[in-house]
């Protein structure tokens, strides 16, 4: 083969630079890994954002009823009893100015609602409802005792005998549990301790330390 010949060397180009099968695989593994890291990624983005909306949702309505109770001369609202009246009626003019009472509709795209929670297909009624929990055991009708920092109100835990796949939240490896306090603080405390200590569930829940601690009876 003359190297001097155009053709020939064209040839040779052409063999050096084309892909082998190897390089092709390892090119399509290399692929499949960084779609994948990006997937993982791009979930546990949406997850933490989920979480911060909901928490963000927490705050408001713990503020909400920290205000409710300033009309009720130190009182915490009455309000998620046996038969109400519901938290969306009662906080409602002081998360949205309007005092009419709240379509589902309208509740379903508000701050009650957690996107974490609506993604729960353990817990599907919750998906269109209030996904925030009133201490209704303890705290209507009744003012904090002096440190307000104990006394607490307002959470994103359901129910204290779900386990953890089966929450507000999607838990991750560490899940917590954010509790509200009537100083306007929000606490998380993590899901293991909170289930140890409140996981009767039902009206049963009332005994709850964490639930009684810091409200005059």
């Amino acid at each position: 083969m003359n190297p001097h010949d155009p053709e020939s060397n064209s040839y040779k180009f052409a063999s050096n630079t084309g892909f082998t099968l190897v390089e092709l695989l390892v090119s399509l593994a290399i692929v499949a890994v960084l779609a994948t890291l990006s997937l993982v990624l791009t979930r546990g983005a949406m997850a933490r954002a989920d979480h911060a909306k909901c928490l963000g949702n927490l705050q408001q309505i713990l503020t909400a009823t920290i205000l409710a109770s300033a009309d009720l001369n130190g009182k915490f609202p009455a309000m998620e009893l046996t038969n109400g009246p519901w938290m969306q009626d009662v906080l409602w003019p002081y998360l949205n100015g309007d005092a009419t009472k709240p379509s589902s509709v309208l509740v379903a795209h508000s701050v009650y609602t957690c996107p974490a929670a609506q993604k729960n297909p353990q817990q599907k009624w919750l998906k269109d409802g209030v996904q925030y929990r009133y201490n209704s055991f303890t705290a209507p009708n009744k003012i904090p005792v002096i440190d307000y920092s104990t006394a607490l109100v307002i959470f994103d835990k359901q129910w204290g005998d779900w386990p953890a796949t089966s929450w507000s939240h999607f838990p991750d490896t560490n899940p917590t549990v954010n509790l509200g306090y009537a100083d306007g603080h929000i606490a998380a405390t993590p899901f293991a301790q909170y289930h140890k200590l409140c996981s009767w569930g039902g009206s049963v829940e009332s005994y709850c330390p964490i639930y009684q601690k810091g409200w005059k009876e």
